[in-house]
């Protein structure tokens, strides 16, 4: 689940609902990933380590503190969200902008170095370069991938 927002009481009542795993935005302090934790290890007492924690890095803020939300324990999944990134840096739907490609590159080395699992949104057009960038968790918008096999088909079918 994509929660709105990272309330603990939305995010219980999803694992509660029976979420697997949920992937919070705008988590930019250590602080806020130890509250996603912590929600998670209540809702799930028995198995929390079955439960899939994405982290979403959206801002400068988190760009910024991403050694130490690194550091938190139980966050499975450190995601980038470029076009958020981009608006949070003053270039608003320009994630290719020098500045925010630069910050993207950073906070992936990073979450790399750690040793943890980074992850990107991905077209069919940008798959190769977000697996190249050492991205395990990918993220995409199921209309795309089935209109780009619907165009595909139909293309060949002569359509």
């Amino acid at each position: 689940m994509r929660p709105d927002s990272h309330q603990r009481s939305l995010l219980i009542r999803y694992l509660n609902a029976g979420a697997d795993g949920l992937m919070v935005p705008m988590v930019d302090t250590a602080g806020q990933a130890r509250a996603i934790v912590d929600a998670v290890r209540y809702a799930c007492p028995a198995d929390h380590e079955k439960r899939l924690v994405v982290s979403m890095i959206e801002t400068l803020d988190a760009i910024g503190n991403i050694d130490s939300l690194l550091a938190v324990e139980g966050i499975d999944v450190f995601f980038i969200g470029p076009s958020d990134l981009s608006q949070s840096m003053g270039y608003p739907g320009n994630p290719k902008a020098p500045p925010v490609a630069a910050a993207i590159e950073h906070a992936l080395a990073t979450i790399r170095a750690a040793g943890k699992a980074p992850g990107m949104p991905a077209t069919a057009e940008s798959l190769a370069t977000v697996i190249g960038n050492g991205c395990r968790y990918i993220y995409t918008h199921l209309p795309r991938i089935l209109g780009a096999g619907a165009m595909e088909f139909l293309g060949k079918a002569g359509r």
